[in-house]
């Protein structure tokens, strides 16, 4: 079903890691429309050698907030050892 909440990433194709599209834009809205009626499309003019990540935007922020209550964790457990000793 087509939503505006997936985005869609051009980015070079070597190197591409778990955190790539965090710095990379998106492909602007205006070329992201609605294909065949019901799933999600986006025009892309670029030519050259590269990758094109969709992502569904609401999974980012899941994975964000892991990542700083992980953080925030280790650094719970730390100040509670460093006491402790």
């Amino acid at each position: 079903k087509y939503n505006t909440d997936w985005k869609a990433y051009i980015v070079p194709k070597s190197g591409e890691t778990f955190f790539t599209t965090w710095f990379y834009k998106p492909i602007h809205e205006d070329r992201h429309i609605m294909s065949n009626g019901y799933m999600n499309g986006w025009y892309i003019d670029d030519t050259g050698n590269y990758s094109v990540i969709i992502e569904y935007r609401p999974q980012k922020f899941f994975y964000q907030g892991l990542l700083i209550s992980g953080v925030t964790l280790v650094i719970g457990l730390f100040l509670l050892f460093k006491r402790r000793v």
